[in-house]
Order: C-alpha cells, then sequence, then structure tokens
C-alpha cells in the first residue's frame, strides 16, 4: 500500500471499528516523459545590398530587406519582438522570469494550476527549504516586502522586510527613534542630535545642537500651536518647498517637491519608481535609453543576440551587430574573419566549394551558397531571377509545383512549399506557427506540454523537455546527467540506490550517524506551541539537524477523545535545544484532547500519542530487486508510519513492506455464537 498525500492533512482511518492497519506516506515523487517529433525548418539566405542576411534574425532587415527593429527590440523568426535582459523571456509586451513566474512557467502561456507554484521552469507543489508558495510564487517571507511575514503582508512604502516583520526604512540623514519612527536629528526638537535630546522651550534645532535661531539653509517653521523648529524645505516631508506643505503616504520629499518614495534598490525618474539596473529606458541612470537589439543587464546596454548569433563591432558591449558566425563572410567562425574573393563562409570556414548540392555564387563583392536547383535568386545559373509569381523547381522557374506541394509568395519571393507541414505557411500562404507549436495537417498545434520546452534532439529532431527533471536537458538544453546523477529542479544531483534489507527507523545510511534511530528517527510528543515541540528524550547528536523535515502526527487517542486521532503536517527544523524541537514555520493543526487544543499529550493510554518523526529526503532513490525497506512497527507509543521524500523520483524493483506493523489486532475466537475481542484503535 502506497500514498501520495499532502503535506498537511487528516489521515482518516479506515471506517467502522477505525482500525489503522497501515499508514504509508510516500511524498513528492517526480516522473518524466518526454515526447518527440521531428521537424527539418529550412536554412537558407537572403541577400541585402551586398549582404548575405538572414531575414529571420536580422534586426536591421527583419522579415524584409530594410525592415529595422525599433530601440529595445530584436528580429526573431521574421518579426521585431521585445528585447529582454539574458535571464528573461519576451511574452507579450513583458518581460518575464520563466524560471518563477506561475503565469509562464517554462514557457509563455504555460500557467500553474491552482495550488502549484513555478520553479525552475516547472510547476510543482514544493518550495525549496526556507521558502513557502505565496499566489504561485515560492518566497522567503523572512525578507520578502511583499510577503513579509506571511503570504500577502505587503510592507508600506519606506519600510522594508526584516526578519519576517516591516521596518521603517530610514533616509541616510535620518535616525531611528521612539520605536521605529525616523526623525531628522539635525531639525527634531524632541530628539535633537540624537534620539531623546529635547530642546528647551522656546529653542530650536538647529544642525543637531538647540539655540534660538535657524541657521545655513535651513527655514524657521512655525506650527498651528505656535511651536517654533528648523526645517530644510529641500528634504523636510512636514515643509516640504515651504512651512506647513507635508508630503502624503508613500511620497517623500526631494528638492522641494512631494515624489514616490521609491525602495532601496530603486531610483527616481521623473515621477516614477524604476531598477536602473534592468530598466531599458533608464539603464544605469535617469533618460539613458538602450538602442535597438539591446537590454539593460547590470545597468549597462549590451547587445542581445539570438542563439546562434555572436556581437561582432562592439565595444564593451556598446554598437556592433549580431552575426551567425557560421555563414557571414565578413566574421566567418570569428568576428572579423573575412573570406576572401571567390569564397563563401560555410560552416564557419572560409571555402571555395559548398556542400551538398549547393554551388558558389558571387554578387557584387559577396559570395556565397546558392542551391541552383530551388533558389529563386540563382535558378539554374547565379543571378538567374524567378519573376513574380514563379518558383524555381529542379533549376527551372515555373508557376506550378509537384508533389502536392502549393505556390506561395512572401515579400517578392515566390516558392513551393507544403501547406500540410510547413511552420511558416501552415494551412494557407503566409499563416506561421509559434515558436513553441508544429504544423501538422496544415493546423498549428503547441508542440510540446505545459511545463515542458522544446530542445534539439538526435538526427535534428525537436523533444519536449522539463527541464526541472529531464536527465538530458537539465536546467537547460543539452544539460546531462550522468552516472549516479540525476537532475531534481534543474540541477544534476547524487542517486540513492538500496540495494539490502534496511529498517529505516533503525538503520541510517553512509553519512549520517544518530544513536538513537535511523534514517526515520522517531519521538513521543510531549508538548506542542506554535512551533515548538516538546519531545519525551533530548534527540542526540545528528538525529535532527536544522533544516531536517519532520511529520507531526496524532497516533491515537482515547475512547472519549479522538477528535484530533490523524491530523498530520510536514514541518522544518529550525533549531533543537535540549528536548526542545523549534519549527520553521507556525503548524496549523491541532493535536490535543480537544478540536482546538494541544493538551493532554504524552505516552500512556489516558494520553494523546503524538509522534514527532524525521521524513529522509533524497534526491533520487532507487530500490533494487535485491533491496527493501520498511520502518518500525506500532508498539503502542510510536511507529507504524513509513515517511520519505523523493524529490525527483522513487524506483521500486525491490520491496517496501509495512505489513502487520499497525495497530494490533485481536485474537481469533473459535468459541460458538461468541463475539471476538475487537482490535486495538
Amino acid at each position: 500500500m502506497v500514498r501520495q498525500v499532502p503535506a498537511t492533512g487528516t489521515a482518516a482511518p479506515p471506517t467502522g471499528t477505525h482500525h489503522l492497519k497501515q499508514f504509508f506516506l510516500l511524498v513528492s515523487l517526480a516522473m518524466c516523459v518526454v515526447y518527440s517529433g521531428c521537424v527539418t525548418p529550412p536554412t537558407s539566405c537572403t541577400q541585402c545590398d551586398t549582404q548575405c542576411v538572414d531575414l529571420q534574425a536580422d534586426s536591421r532587415n527583419c522579415g524584409a530587406c530594410g525592415t529595422a527593429c525599433s530601440a529595445g527590440s530584436v528580429c526573431r523568426d521574421g518579426a521585431c519582438a521585445l528585447s529582454c535582459q539574458t535571464s528573461l523571456t519576451a511574452c507579450g509586451s513583458s518581460c518575464v522570469d520563466a524560471k518563477n513566474d506561475s503565469a509562464n512557467c517554462g514557457g509563455c502561456g504555460k500557467a500553474c494550476t491552482a495550488g502549484q507554484v513555478c520553479q525552475a521552469g516547472a510547476c510543482t507543489t514544493a518550495c525549496p527549504s526556507g521558502q513557502v508558495a505565496c499566489d504561485g510564487a515560492c518566497v522567503t517571507l523572512t525578507t520578502d516586502d511583499l510577503n513579509c511575514g506571511m503570504c500577502g503582508m505587503a510592507c508600506p512604502m519606506g519600510s522594508v522586510c526584516k526578519a519576517g516583520a516591516c521596518e521603517v526604512q530610514c533616509q541616510p540623514n535620518q535616525l531611528s527613534c521612539n520605536g521605529g519612527a525616523c526623525v531628522n536629528a539635525q531639525t527634531d526638537n524632541a530628539n535633537c542630535g540624537s534620539c531623546g535630546t529635547t530642546c528647551a522651550a522656546g529653542q530650536v534645532c538647529n544642525n543637531g545642537t538647540c539655540g534660538t535661531t535657524c541657521g545655513g539653509s535651513l527655514t524657521t517653521c512655525t506650527s498651528g500651536a505656535g511651536v517654533r523648529s528648523c526645517a530644510d524645505t529641500m528634504t523636510d516631508n512636514a515643509n516640504c518647498g515651504t512651512c506647513g506643505n507635508a508630503c502624503g503616504a508613500g511620497l517623500t520629499c526631494a528638492a522641494g517637491s512631494c515624489v514616490p518614495s521609491c525602495r532601496a534598490n530603486q531610483n527616481l525618474c521623473g515621477a516614477a519608481c524604476t531598477n536602473l539596473q534592468t530598466d531599458n529606458t533608464n539603464c544605469g541612470a535617469c533618460g539613458t535609453a538602450c538602442a535597438m537589439g539591446q537590454s539593460c543587464q547590470a545597468g549597462a546596454c549590451l547587445s542581445t543576440c539570438l542563439s546562434g548569433q555572436a556581437l561582432c563591432g562592439a565595444d564593451a558591449g556598446v554598437g556592433g551587430a549580431c552575426s551567425n558566425l557560421q555563414t557571414d563572410t565578413t566574421n566567418c567562425g570569428a568576428c572579423g574573419v573575412t573570406c576572401g574573393s571567390g569564397e563563401a563562409c560555410v560552416s564557419g570556414a572560409c571555402t571555395t566549394s559548398c556542400g551538398g548540392s549547393n554551388t558558389i555564387c558571387t554578387s557584387g563583392s559577396a559570395s556565397f551558397c546558392a542551391n541552383l536547383a530551388r533558389d529563386n535568386a540563382n535558378c539554374g545559373m547565379c543571378g538567374q531571377v524567378c519573376g513574380a509569381g514563379t518558383a524555381c523547381v529542379s533549376g527551372q522557374c515555373t508557376t506550378t509545383c509537384g508533389n502536392g506541394n502549393s505556390l506561395c509568395t512572401a515579400t517578392g519571393n515566390t516558392f513551393c512549399t507544403n501547406l500540410t507541414q510547413d511552420n511558416a505557411n501552415c494551412g494557407m500562404c503566409g499563416q506561421a506557427c509559434g515558436a513553441a507549436e508544429s504544423c501538422v495537417s496544415g493546423t498549428c498545434r503547441p508542440f510540446c506540454g505545459a511545463g515542458t520546452s522544446v530542445c534539439p534532439g538526435a538526427n535534428g529532431q525537436r523533444v519536449c523537455a522539463n527541464f526541472a527533471n529531464d536527465n538530458a536537458n537539465c536546467g537547460a538544453c543539452g544539460v546531462t546527467c550522468s552516472g549516479a546523477t540525476a537532475c531534481a529542479f534543474g540541477t544534476c544531483v547524487a542517486s540513492t540506490n538500496v540495494t539490502t534489507a534496511l529498517n529505516l527507523s533503525t538503520d541510517n545510511l553512509p553519512g549520517r550517524t544518530c544513536s538513537q534511530g535511523g534514517e526515520m528517527v522517531r519521538y513521543s510528543v510531549t508538548a506542542l506551541t506554535g512551533t515548538t515541540a516538546t519531545v519525551s528524550a533530548a534527540p542526540a547528536p545528528g538525529c535532527l539537524n536544522v533544516g531536517d523535515e519532520l511529520l507531526l502526527i496524532n497516533l491515537q487517542g482515547t475512547a472519549a477523545a479522538r477528535t484530533n486521532v490523524g491530523n498530520y503536517e510536514l514541518l522544518k527544523v529550525a533549531s533543537v535545544a535540549g528536548a526542545t524541537v523549534t519549527f520553521q514555520v507556525a503548524k496549523t493543526k491541532f493535536y490535543g484532547t480537544g478540536a482546538a487544543d494541544d493538551l493532554n499529550l504524552g505516552t500512556a493510554r489516558t494520553n494523546q500519542r503524538v509522534m514527532l518523526q524525521r521524513v529522509p529526503s533524497f534526491n533520487a532513490l532507487s530500490v533494487s530487486s535485491s533491496g527493501s525497506l520498511t520502518g518500525a512497527a506500532w508498539d503502542g507509543v510510536s511507529g507504524g508510519v513509513f515517511a520519505v521524500r523523493a524529490a525527483v523520483r522513487m524506483q521500486l524493483a525491490g520491496a517496501l513492506d509495512m505489513s502487520r506493523k499497525g495497530y494490533d489486532g485481536a485474537p481469533a475466537t473459535n468459541t460458538v455464537n461468541s463475539t471476538g475481542r475487537q482490535g486495538e484503535s
């Protein structure tokens, strides 16, 4: 019997006599299925002026010669698209991080379902250690300004999240006084020079010293109650620009005007807060916009080249152009390497001969390879152009196509294509499928399912890969996990293989020691608070460590009090001090006699028997045919529960056996017309 369960819940015993015969927990099993398909995208080069360019990727000739993309965009698939920094993906009009955006997880439009979060480009129900799921994203509640201490608890402008609580973020010229209030010790009559230093009646705080007048750039302001004070009207939120002009909530005084108050990692540009490290229109400084084909990365405008291209002719990423080093005769194999007269650039090398059925053609100072059998600009011979409405078929300009193909025209070029499978002309000429789609029977269909991305496969095929757990594409296309490793959340990690019989309640795997038990060491709980558990014996060194996952469960109550029997949840260790174990987050369920209390916990028959058991965590766990796993049997106080976590996958060729390790049964009776004794519950 194997059960996959959520992180919290109530484990209901079978109905009737409430016998708990077996209780197994197996969490976070992951399996990966890769689907593959085959497409063979055409590769071609178009002559614009004297250059051979790729109209699908050239930002200066995007889709057609002379069509240049605007600032902040690049050419993708023959159309100008938003230019995002390296770690982000353009989805519609926004740049998103597809590794953790729950609305675009692993790719644009791939939304995670309710209760899931996006992690390493895959939708999952688990967050890394120290983080929790808030509104579809994994966050750290101790430092996240939008989820401070709990999900949805956003810190107001002017404050930051520290240790799970919003604290006022004072300006450099201010002090935090009176329980967190920010004051200007240069002008505050109640905190003049330092917190708590109060000026006498009739005096004002002038540059941190109590006196009778305001000097320098300070202005004497008088409140409605007749109290005088000194103010710097350029920066004073209560006297901004002039005495008595107070800035409202979320605003601060800068240069005598009330403007939005920006967070620590933002700067005010005009009337808006922005991040100068990533803003394409304010890169490194307000008003510094990145040029065409560039994006803002670490406060500098850098050219963004597509996969297979390199930036040539640039100085520290500024200027230059993206070039295909495999085909560019002026940058062949490396930037600045120019092919000689009569040579073409083939596979990054200058050559006087072309592979396959291609021929070197020359136009002006440019040389290139062309297939004279189907090149409309070089049909049958170099320079022979097929006219409008014709296509080059077998070296002849013709108006008809054979083999079920159709004649299409695009950007002045006429060609033959199969409308049932051409991604650029699917079902009809000019109807292009998206980057993550394929043309099937004349209809654009998604090539990959939700949570997967398209990667190159063998023999020019494409495969759908889940970067989170694909051993052949771990974290990115082409990253392969080998040997005794497996892909876990986008990283190749070690795998554990069990080849012998193990009782995880008593046995420890290599590298771990615990004198009180095994990988699933357990303790009886005698007291609970929201964030701590007191156990019957202080955990020995090595038994429970910070970050270890724990199962907290009520295993047995009494005949009169069993409301909370079966309640359980998964928690993590924050610290261990003596017999007290502190959790990283507060528990959410109750385990005591009453429905809403944690009273009367212990080991006697009159107590609620509550257990705290370590949940061993594996990246990948496999049990060979010679191996087996089991745990401790129920002993009247604890045991009878098997719980492990496998991040990637758990493979069972051997046995996982907890037979006859649950509640004790009753002896059979052979007496006629006699009722047997009920087993333990």
